[in-house]
């Protein structure tokens, strides 16, 4: 029983120690969901902060739209009606500071992805 017992407890400090260093150098987990059926900024990413971004969501109406980072554009739709979704796999990594926004007519679109802390191991 005694052995039974070390092999749990190891089993127990190793799980720990795993996740010990995973929160030490991992990225925190915080889920961002962004939804604007307006022009104008959608999301900023916070400083100190890195975003990976998952997937885009739109919808229009018979309507031109287009979606910029740092007032680039990053994605712009024709003016037919629409609904579609798109996952981006690996996910587009973003610097803190980065700014998305859009220029929506009779659209709605929401971007979702990652956010976390960065770190050296970049």
């Amino acid at each position: 029983m005694a052995r039974h017992n070390k092999i749990i407890l190891s089993a127990v400090f190793v799980f720990m120690l795993f996740f010990s260093i995973q929160f030490l150098f991992a990225y925190e987990p915080a889920n961002v969901w962004k939804y604007t059926n307006q022009s104008g900024t959608i999301y900023t990413v916070p400083v100190g902060r890195t975003f990976w971004l998952y997937g885009m969501m739109f919808q229009s109406d018979r309507s031109s739209s287009e979606l910029r980072v740092n007032g680039e554009i990053f994605w712009r739709d024709g003016p037919e009606t629409n609904s579609w979704g798109h996952n981006f796999y690996p996910p587009i990594k973003f610097p803190s500071g980065t700014v998305f926004s859009a220029d929506l007519f009779q659209a709605s679109i929401m971007i979702y992805g990652y956010e976390g802390t960065s770190n050296s191991s970049d």
